[in-house]
């Protein structure tokens, strides 16, 4: 459980961080990979600990060792409280790092953002955005939504070279593809200027911070760019979203789209609310047990073809797809690194706790993007599976005992032979009348 606690720390570091970086506490790091420095330090808690273990004498022996028990090492809690305090320093340099507000430089797209006051001054001046658009465009009701990996950026008759990305809302008469060269006309402002703070602060998490409204997108000449197995990935998304609209008429191919690719954006306003009215919302989203099942077929399938120990790779290779085929939300990615973690403690042979799954999970995505922490959708199903993990085994001791008093269940007893606890359940047997199954514990 010390992974646990470790990576609880570190969040809670990361929501400090914010509020430092608001009262001005904190400015701008110097460096962006600075955070990493009390990482570096984590071995001197190890050392630590080795030391005192060397230091304390071991108590009397308790349980026999014949029965599987350790004899137990009572440590001082220097070294949890040492990576604790590491944890949580390292979650607040990662925030002032990459915060919602950050320092821009001339190499940066949003230092040539217009002040969210002048949006709907005409007079303002537009800029040019070279690059390629960088998201998978989902049409909506008469617009569609293109995130463009800018290059260059002009404005009136200098052009600087600049990196970011840019949220451009467009109408939906052309089909763009991801990766293809455009180039964007328009005014473009600070994201505060966009329909609210949600709206703002989901663009910051997936690091957006300039918004054009309806400019003007051309294409141009050039080969494809971007990650060609992202392309890959688009491009069998896209047949299958057009496969699903062939088969089956309205709403129901927008519905089907969004319950198996994830592409809601063609689902109806009208069925959208019916679904939130009758508290039926979560069957469209793509959740954990989505994720959960796809991991047990491939998993189930791998073992079959590969054998055991070479299902692993390809098992987790199936679950990272299938992550960035629906979307890769927040919450479809901590959920994916969950399944990874199961499956390699499966190819092991080693436990999986599920908290501590959650714990890595969460860290994980969270040092690539403190941000998303402050994804609503990550906190929800955070805290649902966490809830889950400590209120499953309640929930299971209360439903047993009720099974047993019904008669709908074999009853358990407990026996201390030999100083060590067993439970005995008793089966019945097909050669006699009955057999005992034990198991330590």
């Amino acid at each position: 459980m010390s992974l646990f606690f470790f990576s609880l720390s570190f969040l809670l570091g990361i929501a400090a961080g914010r509020p430092l970086i608001a009262t001005g506490l904190l400015g701008c790091a110097a460096s962006p990979h600075f955070w990493l420095t009390p990482l570096c330090l984590l071995p001197l808690a190890a050392l630590l600990r080795w030391r005192l273990r060397r230091n304390i004498p071991i108590p009397p022996m308790q349980w026999p060792i014949s029965a599987g028990f350790e004899p137990p090492i009572r440590t001082p809690p220097w070294p949890l409280l040492l990576c604790l305090v590491l944890g949580f320093a390292a979650g607040i340099l990662r925030y002032a790092a990459a915060p919602f507000d950050r320092c821009w430089t001339p190499a940066d797209l949003a230092y040539y953002n217009l002040p969210a006051s002048q949006r709907y001054n005409r007079s303002a001046p537009s800029s040019v955005v070279i690059g390629w658009i960088n998201n998978y465009p989902t049409p909506g009701e008469g617009f569609q939504t293109l995130i463009v990996a800018a290059k260059t950026v002009q404005i009136g008759e200098a052009c600087h070279p600049a990196s970011g990305q840019v949220h451009a809302i467009v109408e939906s008469g052309e089909h763009y593809w991801y990766g293809q060269p455009v180039q964007v006309t328009g005014r473009m402002f600070d994201r505060a200027s966009s329909q609210g703070i949600a709206l703002d602060n989901a663009l910051a998490r997936r690091n957006i911070f300039s918004v054009f409204t309806y400019p003007e997108v051309e294409l141009l000449p050039g080969p494809v760019q971007g990650n060609p197995l992202l392309r890959m990935i688009y491009a069998v998304r896209d047949r299958g979203v057009a496969a699903i609209n062939r088969a089956l008429p309205e709403p129901y191919a927008a519905l089907a789209n969004g319950m198996i690719f994830g592409v809601e954006s063609g689902i109806p306003r009208a069925l959208q609310e019916q679904f939130n009215a009758t508290g039926a919302s979560h069957v469209i989203v793509i959740s954990g047990a989505n994720v959960a099942l796809i991991t047990g077929v491939l998993m189930g399938l791998a073992v079959r073809l590969l054998g055991a120990r070479r299902a692993l790779w390809p098992t987790l290779a199936g679950i990272a797809t299938y992550a960035v085929l629906v979307g890769g939300d927040a919450a479809v990615i901590r959920a994916s690194i969950m399944g990874g973690l199961v499956v390699i403690a499966a190819t092991l042979n080693r436990r999986s706790m599920a908290l501590v799954s959650l714990g890595v999970a969460c860290s994980a995505m969270i040092m690539a993007n403190p941000l998303a922490l402050w994804d609503i959708g990550l906190q929800l199903s955070s805290m649902a599976t966490a809830g889950l993990a400590i209120l499953q085994p309640v929930y299971g001791r209360v439903a047993g005992r009720f099974l047993q008093r019904m008669g709908l269940a074999p009853t358990h007893t407990l026996s201390t032979t030999g100083g060590a606890r067993r439970w005995i359940t008793p089966f019945p047997s097909p050669s006699s009348g009955r057999s005992l199954r034990m198991g330590w514990r």
